[in-house]
């Protein structure tokens, strides 16, 4: 017969309770079958609790100190090896500095990668996740080249053709600004005198640096397609040096393809031209489609994608144009990014059978704002939901670690599992927030500089030695207890 839910896990190290008299009476209250909140200040053990947990449950081998226990239709009772090889464990936590779980068959961690560039898959999920939890889901896409292009680019692919032997320059006003920044390159070492080098920049020859380098883009400018085509074609410049590995290659191809410049070009230059038109044809195609909220600089041209398709269509094109994920809050990114993360998971533990899948979080709430926090544990059980009811999970247990006291708010008492505290928290659901932290980590919402200054001022009152700032301090205080506290002592001390 088979257990309902995890009851309770001893693994040898650590006796952990998903599930006790009280929290039974509590069913129905979140959308999955049990949630436990893991609450301790750092270095309390909630990390290697949850490490432990999910080596221990997820491991193939029958290990002598693990007991799993789990309710049954007669009551409680022991988990077999084989019951329990039908459970799957997801981890998850966001933090780069995370404990190492050995990879079992029936674990996921979750956790992410922190790859800089997002794959296909995490942009189309990105708007289905958002939809999901009714979260911003506006994402904007660049077509841009950066103000360091001709510096880096090219300005040293006209001058290796100004000093080949078998190329040449078609423009002579490009040619003569090219000449003088030759000229200006080689009497850089005039600029580094022992006058600039006592605390005096190299301010002159970087002026001119710059003007030049702005003559030069300005000159090749005026070479390109008129309006957005010019915009379009410095930006797959960009985007072909980042694909191919010479820099003077790319921009040598890039001034021949567009008439400034000639010379003997070999099969790899050719491939390299056809790679720039391909490129050029399709980014001047998405400044067409690119209509909705455009915004145009110097440099860039971006829209809001429209949907999760046209983000799919734009990462598999061959068009210079950048998603600018980065754009979202970083609230909004976190969130995001972990359910995504989560459901691939929850995907994982579909094709491998597992339908009764345990997720340990750890921290997940690590880098939300506190308006974000307020609504993490709502979204988390929604989420948590949709995933029960999407990936046919018959038995979904959550256990989260955090040492936030506005993600305790949420949770009734008998929820929470206190590693700094052996004896009850008091409530928690729906208290104070002073409270929750005065109760569960033997500490007070009051920062330690403001609790300092407010001691002092108590010193100072009661010493008849107050301060002319000291009555400007005393009003600002914007907890009525103090304040109040302190203008009895006050009174009280100017009657004696």
């Amino acid at each position: 017969m088979r257990a309902r839910k995890l009851i309770a896990v001893e693994t040898g190290k650590h006796t952990f309770e998903f599930e006790n008299k009280e929290s039974l009476k509590w069913q129905g209250f979140f959308d999955v079958d049990t949630v436990r909140l893991v609450l301790g200040n750092n270095g309390s053990g909630k990390t290697s609790l949850l490490s432990d947990m999910a080596a221990s449950i997820s491991s193939m081998r029958a290990l002598p100190q693990r007991s799993v226990f789990g309710q049954y239709e007669e009551g409680v009772g022991k988990l077999s090896a084989a019951e329990l090889s039908k459970v799957g464990v997801i981890y998850f936590s966001p933090l780069p500095y995370r404990r190492r779980i050995p990879l079992r068959n029936r674990f996921v961690d979750a956790s992410p990668r922190f790859e800089k560039n997002a794959s296909l898959d995490q942009l189309e999920q990105f708007y289905s996740v958002a939809a999901e939890l009714g979260l911003s889901s506006s994402l904007r896409a660049a077509i841009t080249y950066s103000s360091t292009l001709c510096k880096d680019i090219l300005a040293p692919a006209l001058l290796s053709l100004v000093r080949s032997k078998t190329g040449h320059l078609n423009s002579p006003v490009l040619e003569s600004f090219i000449i003088e920044y030759r000229k200006l390159v080689m009497s850089e070492e005039d600029f580094r005198s022992p006058y600039y080098e006592r605390g005096h920049p190299n301010s002159l020859f970087e002026k001119r640096f710059d003007a030049l380098l702005l003559k030069i883009e300005g000159a090749v400018l005026s070479n390109l397609p008129a309006g957005k085509g010019r915009l379009a074609m410095l930006a797959t410049l960009e985007k072909m040096v980042e694909k191919h590995s010479s820099k003077l290659r790319v921009g040598r191809a890039f001034l021949k393809l567009n008439s400034m410049a000639d010379y003997m070009q070999d099969r790899r230059d050719d491939l390299i031209t056809k790679d720039i038109v391909k490129s050029f044809d399709s980014t001047l195609e998405w400044l067409r489609l690119g209509k909705k909220n455009p915004e145009r600089k110097k440099r860039s041209y971006t829209f809001t994608i429209e949907s999760a398709v046209q983000a799919a269509q734009l990462v598999s094109s061959p068009a210079a144009v950048e998603i600018l994920l980065g754009e979202q809050s970083s609230g909004v990114r976190a969130l995001v990014d972990q359910f995504f993360l989560l459901r691939k998971a929850f995907e994982r533990m579909r094709d491998k059978r597992l339908n009764h899948v345990l997720v340990l979080i750890d921290e997940g709430d690590a880098y939300l704002h506190l308006a974000w926090q307020r609504r993490y544990i709502s979204l988390l059980n929604k989420f948590m939901a949709a995933a029960k009811k999407k990936f046919d999970v018959d038995v979904l247990q959550l256990v989260v670690a955090t040492h936030s006291p506005v993600i305790t708010g949420d949770f009734p008492t008998c929820m929470v599992t206190n590693l700094d505290k052996e004896q009850g928290l008091g409530a928690t659901f729906a208290t104070p927030l002073e409270d929750i932290v005065f109760k569960a980590f033997d500490s007070v919402a009051l920062g330690e500089f403001a609790a300092e200054k407010i001691n002092q001022l108590h010193a100072r009152i009661t010493d008849h030695a107050l301060l002319p700032q000291d009555q400007l301090l005393l009003d600002s205080i914007g907890d009525a207890g103090i304040k109040n506290a302190l203008l009895r002592v006050r009174k009280d001390s100017q009657k004696s």
